[in-house]
């Protein structure tokens, strides 16, 4: 945020959306620099916006109307902000791990869920994941920049 007359210009991206198949994963085309879109000091949080936290608790139903109990799935949140769709996870029993670039990722570990601040990577996605039980589910449930969308898929896919 800054204020307003500020003077700052605000930049143009082009914005074009694929979907990656075999990932069922919707994703930019073109990146925004992470650390541009998601600086350590990004203020927003989904527990402000009820119409968010609703269309959470929508997909967390229709997860567990397509697979079934959610009790002791593993659930992993990339861009899991303030925790808001981890903790609709948890409420069905689910074990939830948070992936969090911004200051954010204090939130979901002050409420018990495991928390990793920092961007999706390898190391996180074949290190730190290989730690716990492989996920049953998850969830992109914002739009956080993953440049190669295809490393979380590939950690399991490769076990």
């Amino acid at each position: 945020m800054f204020r307003f007359g500020d003077g700052r210009v605000c930049r143009d991206y082009p914005i074009e959306v694929l979907f990656c198949e075999p990932c069922y994963t919707g994703h930019q085309r073109f990146q925004i620099p992470k650390h541009e879109l998601f600086p350590s000091s990004y203020h927003y949080r989904s527990r402000f916006t009820a119409d968010v936290l609703k269309g959470m608790s929508g997909l967390v139903d229709s997860c567990e109307e397509k697979f079934g109990s959610l009790a002791g799935k593993t659930v992993v949140d990339i861009g899991s902000n303030d925790g808001s769709l981890l903790d609709c996870f948890r409420g069905k029993g689910a074990k939830t791990i948070g992936v969090e670039p911004t200051a954010a990722s204090r939130d979901p570990e002050e409420k018990g869920h495991i928390s990793y601040n920092g961007f999706l990577s390898e190391e996180l996605a074949f290190t730190r994941a290989s730690e716990g039980p492989e996920p049953a589910i998850t969830a992109l449930s914002s739009h956080t920049p993953i440049e190669s969308h295809h490393i979380f898929c590939r950690r399991y896919e490769d076990n």
